[in-house]
């Protein structure tokens, strides 16, 4: 009977020590799990912000082209209507010429 409840007791040993080592293995897992959770969100925080910052500055570059080519269109707009004016001045000192010609020998 003694060798009965020896191999009883060491068979609840071995569970006590089993359950022990579960938990701690338990634990492990809910640190590991835990820290990985922590750090995907540290890498989420981190690429939104640089996704973020990327943005802005494509941004900001595709602002400036834009800007850039406004005023190139300005420049041509100006150097067009100039053009035009000097064209327009020409052409009424040139009417202007002929109806004296014609009023002035009638």
């Amino acid at each position: 009977m003694e060798e009965e409840a020896s191999l009883l007791e060491q068979v609840k040993g071995k569970e006590l020590e089993l359950k022990e080592q579960e938990e701690s293995a338990r634990v492990q897992a809910q640190a590991i799990i835990s820290d990985a959770k922590q750090r995907s969100s540290e890498m989420i925080e981190s690429a939104r912000r640089e996704g973020e910052s990327r943005a802005g500055e494509r941004y900001s570059q595709g602002m400036a082209e834009i800007e850039s080519e406004m005023q190139a269109l300005r420049s041509e707009a100006e150097a067009r209507r100039l053009e035009t004016a000097a064209r327009g001045e020409s052409r009424v000192a040139d009417a202007a010429r002929r109806i004296i010609e014609k009023v002035a020998f009638e």
